[in-house]
């Protein structure tokens, strides 16, 4: 990104209207802002935001140092020069500095005397401050602008806090470094109101017209604007050349020159803060629980949606114990005063689609779906806000909470609209403050399935079947890692161990040995410089013969399909067996093989399960040292229809807390249930989504299901345990909904999201 100086010099040089425009477009909420605090009415302050930009306008060369810097003390001037002449002509009554409407406390306390502050600073504490608080550049960012070193900013935005501590306690408003660091992230930033954004953007093609004399002489004018407002346009230009104003009758585009947009980066850095939420300690669970003879307790069981199909499509629990879901919803049955945030345009509500005649077939989702974020109490009982995108506008596909409480999304956006960091299409992975109220950054890369997040704050993507690890400050790809499989290239999850920053990734190749399609499994690790330190199984489809014909046997489809982690660093892989003659019995370094016998020693169930005709899947997971992939435990995971068939049961999610794995995911028919929260009743289905904890021998300790239900998404923390998915209405006694203290009121009318909130005892 050039540098401020740079575009500056350019506009100074050849007052190129697309120079002054970049800067409007990187300091106006700034300007706005340090007007807004200074002027109680909105209309004046962006009178004075329009005054500051007219004032670069004109003179630019006033410019010495840094830009940002200036242009906050002529922002702050021009609004104390509007305060004292609103005074002097009598027009209003109340014209004391003030911050705008409501502001939430301790920031009335600042907001008043702010800018005074940051004038008092010395000059690079006060451009620091600006450029990283009021404009919201991140100090990567913040280093290239100021031709400094990103330490250099570091140390200037310590020694500029503790400065603006020591004045503000002698105004008798008392915060600590670190509070006052927190509340500048969270308050300072505005948003530029679209009046003045539209008057800013008029003044930049001003800068470009009136440079000579007189402005315009003829009755007709191309340019790139809106008609009407040539007008403005020339009255702007004349204050800055100093030349004749000439009156123009009408605007139009130039038929034969084509508009061309400027082209958006992938990553684009929003509103970046370097803050999350406070960690607290675990609270216990309330007294109300549902229990059993088991390790965990049921605390909440709630749905989440409306009229239409409803899904959750992911969880999370911060560090201040919140809960945190990722939702697709139309219009979810809410409680009175749950506050709510849009993120982009609100679009406009469509009418549902007819349902297809044939009954069978499932209705196409409603075009009004949208995406949801709902942050609840540590119990899962209560909804506290929801942050959501406009109708129709893009949805949610997965989502994380990191050890700070950011909150990390992958998402597709559906209409190409500005939902954050200008307007982008398909798919992209997106950080949200703990609030979920404020884009950090978004990056868009087609194709993206998975993602997950180092400790040093690296993001790791999976898409086109390649992992990209990205400093996630800067935007900048560090490396990009492929790997080799047998046939076609199918990933079925990543995740990434915070503790050695070692990236995992498993899936299937899909080939064939001859008659049928094959489906080979792999597991791979890639350290934090995208080197491959091991590999998992990927043997060769050609040697999958009949062992009476030399090869070994291993006929059975497998496929990789799940990556977790536990929060004491170890991998934890799911995968996909069709029928019982496995390559996961195997030695997954040499096929040929078998198993090393202490792997499902002692576990749950140490033989695989034998799946039905047509390729049932029956489970199973593997706990795997992330430095070394060596396989550390083992078990399969089915229940038995009868001493030959196994059935089909899908593990969909699968992480660890406190020595224990947690999986979810659901059961096609029947579950080895065991001290389950709601008994299975005589006639009902058993089937549908599940919780399954497993000891670190991976020993079965508490499993059950909830009817009617799917799950496939689950996050611990602290003994805490959240799944999500989805839920149906029943109609059938032996078959309830099963809620308990839900935060909503009553369910959908279709296809609701669904949370289930546990918490060892």
């Amino acid at each position: 990104m050039l540098a401020d100086q740079l575009i500056l010099q350019d506009y100074i040089t050849t007052r190129n209207g697309d120079a002054f425009a970049e800067l409007v477009k990187r300091h106006a909420g700034m300007v706005f802002g340090t007007c807004r605090r200074v002027l109680s009415d909105r209309s004046l302050a962006e009178d004075a935001a329009q005054e500051t930009f007219v004032h670069l306008l004109r003179n630019p060369a006033e410019v010495t140092g840094s830009l940002v810097g200036w242009l906050h003390k002529v922002a702050h001037g021009k609004a104390v020069d509007l305060v004292r002449r609103e005074a002097a002509q009598g027009r209003r009554k109340q014209q004391a500095i003030l911050p705008p409407p409501e502001p939430e406390r301790p920031w009335a306390e600042i907001s008043p005397i702010l800018d005074q502050v940051l004038a008092e600073l010395p000059a690079e504490q006060r451009e620091a401050l600006v450029g990283h608080y009021l404009q919201g550049a991140n100090q990567v960012e913040l280093a290239e602008q100021l031709g400094v070193s990103q330490p250099t900013v570091s140390r200037r935005l310590q020694a500029g806090l503790a400065a603006m501590k020591e004045k503000l306690a002698t105004r008798g408003v008392v915060h600590s470094v670190g509070a006052l660091a927190l509340l500048l992230d969270q308050s300072a930033l505005t948003t530029v109101p679209m009046t003045l954004a539209g008057e800013l953007g008029k003044m930049a093609l001003a800068g470009q017209v009136g440079v000579g004399g007189t402005v315009v002489t003829g009755s007709t004018v191309a340019a790139t604007g809106t008609a009407g407002l040539a007008v403005k346009v020339a009255l702007v230009a004349a204050v800055v050349g100093g030349g004749t104003v000439v009156t123009v009758q009408s605007v139009r585009a130039p038929a034969a020159t084509p508009v061309i947009e400027q082209e958006l980066p992938a990553w684009r850095m929003v509103a970046p803060g370097d803050h999350g939420s406070t960690p607290a300690k675990a609270p216990l669970a309330p007294a109300d629980v549902v229990d059993s003879q088991g390790p965990f307790v049921l605390v909440a069981a709630s749905t989440f949606g409306g009229a239409g199909d409803d899904a959750v499509m992911g969880v999370g629990i911060a560090p201040d114990h919140r809960i945190i879901v990722g939702a697709n919803v139309l219009d979810p049955l809410l409680p009175s005063g749950v506050k709510t945030t849009l993120l982009g345009p609100a679009g406009t509500k469509q009418d549902a689609p007819p349902a297809p005649a044939d009954p069978k077939k499932k209705a196409p989702p409603h075009p009004s779906l949208r995406g949801m974020i709902a942050c609840l109490s540590s119990d899962g009982r209560t909804l506290q806000s929801v942050t959501a995108f406009g109708y129709g506008q893009a949805k949610i596909e997965k989502l994380r909470v990191d050890d700070q409480g950011a909150i990390v999304v992958l998402g597709d956006n559906l209409s190409g609209a500005d939902i954050g960091g200008g307007p982008g299409q398909g798919r992209f992975v997106a950080k949200l403050d703990p609030t979920a109220t404020k884009l950090q950054w978004i990056f868009y890369r087609a194709n993206t399935t998975d993602f997950s997040f180092d400790a040093n704050g690296d993001l790791v993507v999976l898409a086109d079947r390649k992992l990209s690890r990205f400093d996630s400050t800067s935007g900048k790809e560090k490396w990009t890692a492929t790997w080799k499989t047998h046939g076609e290239n199918r990933p079925g999850g990543m995740s990434v161990d915070p503790k050695t920053g070692i990236t995992t990734v498993v899936g299937y190749g899909m080939t064939n040995t001859g008659k049928e399609p094959y489906k080979d499994p792999y597991a791979y690790g890639f350290d934090r410089e995208g080197k491959q330190v091991w590999m998992l199984w990927n043997p060769d489809p050609k040697l999958q013969v009949d062992a009476k014909f030399g090869g070994n046997g291993l006929m059975a489809d497998t496929t990789g399909w799940v990556a977790g982690v536990t929060d004491d660093g170890k991998f934890l892989l799911s995968l996909y067996a069709d029928g019982g003659n496995s390559v996961c019995t195997r030695d997954p370094a040499d096929p040929s093989k078998p198993i090393d016998p202490a792997v499902f020693k002692d576990v749950h169930q140490n033989g695989p399960g034998y799946g039905f005709k047509g390729a049932s899947k029956t489970s199973v997971v593997f706990r795997v040292d992330p430095l070394t992939g060596a396989l550390e435990k083992g078990t399969w995971f089915c229940s038995w229809m009868s001493p030959q068939q196994a059935n089909g049961l899908s593990i969909d999610a699968i992480s660890g807390t406190n020595g224990r794995h947690v999986l979810v995911g659901s059961s096609a028919n029947g579950l080895p249930l065991k001290q389950p929260w709601y008994p299975h009743i005589a006639g009902a289905y058993q089937g549908g989504g599940y919780v399954a904890v497993f000891d670190a021998g991976l020993k079965l300790q508490q499993c059950g299901y909830f009817s009617n239900s799917n799950l496939r998404h689950v996050a611990v923390r602290d003994g805490w345990v959240v799944a999500g998915g989805t839920i149906k209405p029943s109609t059938k006694a032996e078959e309830p909904v099963r809620l308990h203290k839900p935060f909503q009121a009553e369910a959908g009318t279709e296809q609701d999201g669904y949370i289930v909130v546990l918490r060892v005892k």
